[in-house]
Formats: C-alpha cells, sequence, structure tokens
C-alpha cells in the first residue's frame, strides 16, 4: 500500500518550492537536449527535427501521480485498492497484497495507461529516484527524491535529476563508456570484502545518463562535485556487492570515478592536467 502510506509525506513535506524545482529540472532537462540536437554531427537535418519533436512531446510526471490513483483524492485512493483484504496477519496481509497486486496488473493488459497514472516502477512517493521511460516518453521525478540534504545541494539534484533524462548518445561514445566501466571493478569493505566487476552493457543506460549530467553543469566549483558524489556513496559487503552483477546501475565507487573522468566541469574545478573528458557521448 506503497501510494496510501506516502500520502501524509505528500501532505506535509512536497512544498510548492519542491514542485518549482522538480519543473525548473525537467524544463532544463528538455532546453539541453533540444540543443545538444543541433550539434550532433552524426544526425541528418530530417533526424535531427524528430528528435527535437520527441523532445517538445516529453510528458513531465512529477512528485506523484494524479490517476490510478490520484493523491490528492482520498476516493481515488480508496478505489484504487478496492479488493485488496487487511488483517492483523503480517503473513496474510503479504499474500492478499501479492494476489491483489497480480490481479490488477493482469487487468490492465491490453489497455492504455491513463494520462497521470504511473507505473509500478516508480515505488511510491516516498522513493527517491528520477527516471525516464521510453515508451510513454515521460520525465518522472518522484516528489522524495528532493527529501535529503544532499539532494537539496545544486550537485545532488544535477546527479540525481540526471537520471530522468532520454539515453541518446553516439556509437563511439557508447563504445567508449563500455570500455571505460568495463575496465574497473568495486571493491567492498569488511570482512566479506569483494570485487564487484562493472557489468558495462547492462549498465549503459545509466552511463549515458550519468555522462550526459556534465552537459548542463555550466562550470560549477568543487562543492557542487563533492555534493553529487555523496548521492552514490556505498560501502558493502560480499553479499551487497553480488547485487550489482544483476543491476542495471554500475557499482558506486566505478560510477562515481567514471561521471568524474567524463567531466570537463571536474577537471576544471579541481585544475586537473588533462581538462579533456575520457568519454564524450554527445
Amino acid at each position: 500500500m506503497a501510494w496510501l502510506l506516502s500520502k501524509p509525506f505528500i501532505e506535509v513535506r512536497y512544498t510548492d518550492a519542491i514542485k518549482k524545482t522538480l519543473e525548473e529540472i525537467t524544463t532544463r532537462i528538455q532546453h539541453r537536449l533540444a540543443n545538444n540536437i543541433n550539434h550532433i554531427e552524426w544526425m541528418t537535418d530530417e533526424v535531427k527535427a524528430i528528435a527535437k519533436h520527441k523532445v517538445e512531446s516529453i510528458t513531465p510526471k512529477l512528485g506523484y501521480p494524479t490517476q490510478s490513483p490520484n493523491l490528492d483524492d482520498p476516493e481515488s485512493i480508496r478505489d484504487y485498492y478496492t479488493g485488496l483484504d487487511i488483517s492483523d496477519s503480517y503473513f496474510d496481509n503479504g499474500v492478499s497484497y501479492s494476489k491483489w497486486f497480480s490481479k490488477k496488473s493482469a487487468s490492465l493488459i491490453g489497455t492504455q495507461r491513463e494520462e497521470g497514472a504511473w507505473g509500478a516502477e516508480a515505488g511510491s512517493a516516498l522513493t527517491i529516484n528520477a527516471f525516464y521511460t521510453g515508451q510513454e516518453n515521460a520525465i518522472i521525478i518522484i516528489a522524495g527524491t528532493l527529501n535529503g540534504r544532499a539532494l537539496r545541494r545544486a550537485g545532488g539534484r544535477g546527479a540525481t535529476g540526471g537520471t530522468a533524462s532520454p539515453r541518446p548518445g553516439s556509437a563511439s561514445g557508447s563504445r567508449c563508456l563500455v570500455e571505460q566501466y568495463g575496465g574497473q571493478q568495486h571493491h567492498g569493505r569488511g570482512r566479506r570484502a569483494a570485487a564487484a566487476p562493472s557489468t558495462a552493457r547492462l549498465t549503459l543506460g545509466e552511463n549515458i545518463a550519468d555522462a550526459w549530467r556534465d552537459e548542463r553543469r555550466g562550470g560549477p566549483g568543487q562543492l557542487f562535485f563533492v555534493a553529487a558524489s555523496q548521492i552514490f556513496c556505498d560501502e558493502s559487503n560480499g553479499i551487497g556487492m553480488a547485487a550489482y552483477a544483476a543491476d542495471v546501475h554500475s557499482p558506486p565507487a566505478v560510477r562515481i570515478k567514471s561521471m568524474m573522468e567524463n567531466s570537463r566541469g571536474f577537471r576544471e574545478a579541481f585544475n586537473c592536467h588533462v581538462k579533456e573528458p575520457t568519454c564524450v557521448i554527445y
């Protein structure tokens, strides 16, 4: 009952200021994408026109769903959970929810998703995540994304908001990322520490989004990149490391290192000897 349980958070923490920030992030992503298209040499004018139209047609889905259920409408939430039986038994509730969710998912087969509805991958309004869904051509940034000190900083917003961008890119840039990420390992900590290889082809879409972030930074200072890196800080043992083998995201240490290697802004902010990014996507 994730949407129901996250409604109190929406009522208290999802302010007009946060809503405005999410709208600004989405607008900047669209403007930068449209601007980048003009400079992509491998696209013909006809393809550029199609790409720009797709960018202009992106649907922003910000904060929380307004259909199925509409978190602003108690009756909509009640109707959404119709058929879900809740008791005092944790086990029975788990079984009941699984049956309810399976039936609800099956009922959607062959139908078109309502305009304001969100997919199950969103989780709840408490989730810290932002992503792009190509099937709907929609940018989704969940309300919980800015609910944290690091995320309220510019670097944190940029790092998380970048994952909501579409994943185009040149073939040469994609090959560069595969080689860059594929040659690294993420080492855990503690007695059960182990090295997790970066599955570069599985994570390519997210790695492109990481590289995209730098395209819209506009000369930030060092603290921007410190905040951006804090978002992905992680310390995992062997069990946690094993999970990255099937994850669409690269291991955190690999992600941070590669994101900075591909950032001209980072290299300039820290006065690195080499200013050219390792991989250039656009």
